[in-house]
């Protein structure tokens, strides 16, 4: 019930944004991200596997703009118009996925 809920949905899409507002390149904002999730950072792997999901999403949404916008305009708060739909969405895919990791559910 997590990934696809839409309060999930809607904190991953702000948690992405946050993550697009720090002016560092992919791989510190994914390591950030990281952190804040789970409370360490990531090893080698984990952040590999961020990587290519973030490249994944980018291809993804990079050709499908109304699915795109469907993802960040998920729930009641806005998304930030200063950031394009595609990159906020593939973001937001990334947040969801860490934010449903059982490190991040359970972190004490």
């Amino acid at each position: 019930a997590l990934m696809n809920d839409i309060q999930f949905v809607e904190a991953a899409r702000g948690f992405g944004a946050r993550a697009l507002s720090k002016s560092w390149g992919d791989e510190q904002r994914l390591t950030w991200m990281w952190r804040w999730a789970t409370s360490r950072r990531p090893d080698a792997y984990e952040l590999g596997v961020m990587r290519d999901l973030l490249a994944a999403e980018r291809k993804h949404y990079a050709t499908r703009a109304a699915e795109a916008k469907a993802l960040i305009e998920t729930g009641h708060s806005k998304p930030p118009a200063d950031i394009d739909a595609g990159e906020l969405a593939a973001w937001a895919s990334v947040a969801n996925m860490l934010l449903n990791l059982d490190e991040a559910i359970t972190k004490g």
